[in-house]
């Protein structure tokens, strides 16, 4: 307590104040895969547990079936199997609007991380696609796309290392599928574990018309809406 815990895994953090506070926190994760905190600091519960979240970049949300709150770390979110397998040609499996998105929303080719209180890295991709340099001069570039963030990281020596991921994921350069909707009550009954999605299982859809893609693709649920009424039942899953 002398050191405000510094050093202490996400996981570990996440349960001692669970235990402190009598706030039950569900956590799937790999404990030692998660990152190491810096020092707890002087706040609210919420805010200490949404900052240790978001230095480990996992998803801290409510826990839809208990009074409590879930927390999904990348270790258990990586390389997910497909939870459902929906097919595009069956009646009810797509509905509506489906379409690829090019767009910059998460786009992330300069990044520099700050480590509260301390000093910071700072990565940018110069060479492949999506890269800073002017798409005038380079056919793989898209301009300077910079991104700042500050994380409570236990060591100064792990923020390079993190703008390094954050630019890996900001410039992976495929097109995303931002909305799935399902008619939930034709197709209840051939794919009864359509209710019971929840964020962070995955989406496999299979059968996917070649303008849109040549695979299958595999989509990672963030959240989702339903729209409930006498004659219909569509869940709309944000992907």
């Amino acid at each position: 307590p002398l050191i405000g815990y510094a050093g202490e895994l996400t996981t570990d953090r996440l349960h001692r104040m669970a235990y402190e506070t009598q706030i039950p926190i569900v956590h799937r994760a790999i404990r030692t895969a998660g990152q190491q905190q810096g020092p707890q600091p002087k706040a609210t519960f919420l805010e200490i547990i949404e900052e240790a979240a978001e230095a480990d970049n996992g998803i801290l949300l409510d826990k839809r079936d208990s009074a409590s709150y879930l927390y999904l770390a990348p270790s258990w979110l990586t390389n997910r199997a497909p939870t459902i397998e929906l097919d595009y040609t069956q009646p009810g499996h797509i509905r509506g609007e489906f379409q690829p998105v090019e767009d910059t929303q998460y786009v992330e080719n300069d990044s520099t991380v700050t480590r509260s209180g301390g000093s910071s890295g700072r990565y940018e991709k110069t060479v492949g696609s999506l890269n800073v340099n002017d798409p005038e001069t380079d056919e793989d570039g898209i301009g300077r796309v910079a991104k700042q963030t500050t994380l409570n990281l236990y060591r100064d020596d792990e923020t390079q290392s993190l703008a390094a991921w954050r630019v890996h994921q900001g410039t992976w350069d495929e097109p995303r599928f931002p909305r799935l909707t399902v008619d939930a009550r034709t197709i209840l009954a051939t794919v009864p574990g359509i209710a019971a999605i929840d964020v962070g299982d995955v989406i496999k859809v299979t059968n996917v018309p070649t303008r849109h893609s040549y695979n299958d693709l595999y989509l990672l649920v963030l959240g989702y809406t339903e729209k409930l009424t006498l004659f219909e039942w569509e869940i709309t899953f944000n992907c």
